[in-house]
C-alpha cells in the first residue's frame, strides 16, 4: 500500500482503481463460501453496482458549484476527466480509504475473513464487513441482496465480531443463473467438499466451472477427472 497525499495522486488512484472496479467487480455477483464453527459451510453473497463505487472514496466531486451523483462521480474517475479543483475532501478518513482501496478491487481474490461489525466506530453504520488483516469492505442489506457501503483501513479482527474464514470465492455477472468461475480457493482445500452442502451447491455450474488462477485450474481439472470416474 501507498501513502496518498497530493490531489494529483487522488487523482491518480482513482482512475486506476475504477477501472479495477469496472474490470473486477462492476455488476457481479460474488459469493463468498464460509466455514463455521462446526466445519459445516455456509454462504454470503453479494452484488456490485455501478453507483456504489463513489462510497468507497468518501469523496465529493463538484460540478458549476453542484455534488454530482454517484454514477457520474464514477464515469468521471473512469475517464480521468476529474479537476483538481473540484475535489471536496471530508476528512483524514479519504486519505486512508484510498491507501488501501486499490487491494479492495480485488476483493474476490484476497478476502479471507466475513464478520459481523461490532459498533465499535461511532460514525461508521454498516452490517458485515469482509476483508484481511490490512483492508475491508462494509456491506449493508439493500433491496434484494447486500451491497457495498464503505471501506476501511483496519484489521479485520478488531472491528468484527463471529468472525468466519472464507473457503472459496465464485464471481458471476449479476443475470447469470449460475456461478462458474473459482476466484479464490483456500490452500489444500478440496472442491468436493462444495458438494456437501446443497444450498451451495445449487448455485454452482460444476459442469462447467472454471478459473484465471493456475492452481485453481488444476484442482478444477481434478475434480472433473475424479466426476466423471
Amino acid at each position: 500500500m501507498r501513502e496518498i497525499y497530493s490531489k494529483k495522486q487522488i487523482i491518480d488512484t482513482l482512475k486506476k482503481c475504477a477501472n479495477d472496479y469496472k474490470m473486477n467487480l462492476e455488476n457481479k455477483k460474488i459469493i463468498f463460501i464460509i466455514e463455521n464453527k462446526d466445519q459445516t459451510l455456509s454462504k454470503f453473497e453479494v452484488a456490485m453496482f455501478p453507483r456504489n463505487f463513489k462510497h468507497f472514496t468518501g469523496l465529493e466531486l463538484l460540478d458549476n458549484g453542484r455534488k454530482v451523483d454517484s454514477i457520474e462521480f464514477y464515469k468521471r474517475c473512469l475517464r480521468n476527466s476529474i479537476n483538481e479543483n473540484n475535489i471536496i475532501l471530508k476528512d483524514s478518513t479519504n486519505y486512508s480509504k484510498l491507501e488501501i482501496l486499490p487491494q479492495l478491487m480485488n476483493l474476490d481474490k484476497t478476502a479471507k475473513m466475513i464478520g459481523q461489525y461490532d459498533n465499535s466506530k461511532i460514525y461508521l453504520q454498516t452490517d458485515k464487513i469482509i476483508g484481511n488483516i490490512n483492508a475491508c469492505m462494509g456491506f449493508i442489506r439493500g433491496t434484494k441482496e447486500y451491497i457495498p457501503n464503505t471501506v476501511l483501513k483496519e484489521d479485520i479482527r478488531n472491528i468484527t465480531k463471529e468472525r468466519k474464514k472464507v473457503i472459496a470465492i465464485l464471481k458471476k455477472k449479476l443475470l447469470d443463473n449460475s456461478y462458474r468461475k473459482i476466484t479464490y480457493l483456500k490452500k489444500n482445500y478440496d472442491i468436493f467438499k462444495l458438494l456437501e452442502c446443497k444450498n451451495i451447491e445449487n448455485l454452482i455450474d460444476f459442469k462447467n466451472l472454471t478459473s484465471n488462477n493456475k492452481e485453481i485450474l488444476i484442482k478444477i481439472f481434478d475434480f472433473k477427472e475424479k466426476s466423471e470416474h
